[in-house]
């Protein structure tokens, strides 16, 4: 079945992201992450916490109950017993200034017939047209993130939970510094940051519709 691509409300970027360039310091694999805050006056804030939360309630609830039909048996040799289920933090943190934020991540490799092949996380601007060289995001800039949620089980260093996989980023202001000209780029008077007219690709739900399905919920 096909991944659901969903788009979020439009945020605040939040803390230190990796939405230009993918961290691989902890991980070889690489990781494209980014964080918003949205304000709970929104409506679609409160839809995305409710979607999150039905996900994970009904995913746990079939993990628990396979759990308890198949308990599973400690390993030969081993004395550890089995990480019995327990539930991890979910991928948003309310505020105590009326906002909730938003976790999401993805990888930004991934192997096929033993080669290691990029996941490019595509940036577009506020019209939906892919950026074909973005300027530097930082904290501050006004985004959207296109994501597909995905529920996971719990491990011995996790429990389960729902991973925001992050698909693709709209632009829709810059923050401070975060681009060439001072983190401004050409002054205007009203809509986003617009891109410059160079390669551009639609900003829709097809997007990287062929990037590989990824069901772990740990980096």
């Amino acid at each position: 079945m096909a991944k659901k691509v969903l788009i979020s409300a439009l945020g605040t970027a939040v803390g230190f992201s990796n939405l230009n360039k993918a961290d691989f310091k902890f991980n070889d694999r690489g990781i494209w992450k980014g964080q918003i805050a949205v304000p709970n006056s929104d409506p679609r804030c409160q839809q995305m916490i409710d979607a999150i939360v039905a996900l994970h309630e009904a995913d746990y609830a079939k993990r628990l109950e396979e759990y308890r039909k198949n308990p599973p048996k400690p390993k030969s040799g081993s004395r550890s017993k089995p990480t019995e289920p327990y539930a991890g933090d979910l991928p948003f943190m309310e505020n105590d200034d009326g906002t909730t934020t938003f976790f999401f991540k993805s990888y930004a490799t991934y192997i096929k017939d033993g080669e290691t092949r990029e996941l490019p996380l595509n940036i577009f601007d506020s019209k939906g047209k892919k950026i074909a060289q973005p300027p530097l995001i930082t904290s501050g800039s006004k985004l959207k993130f296109k994501y597909s949620m995905v529920p996971y089980g719990w491990t011995a260093v996790a429990g389960a939970s729902v991973k925001l996989q992050l698909e693709g980023v709209m632009l829709v202001e810059l923050g401070a510094f975060g681009g060439a000209d001072g983190g401004w780029g050409d002054e205007v008077e009203e809509g986003g940051y617009v891109a410059d007219e160079q390669r551009e690709e639609a900003f829709d739900d097809n997007t990287n519709e062929e990037t590989p399905a990824d069901d772990s919920g740990d980096f």
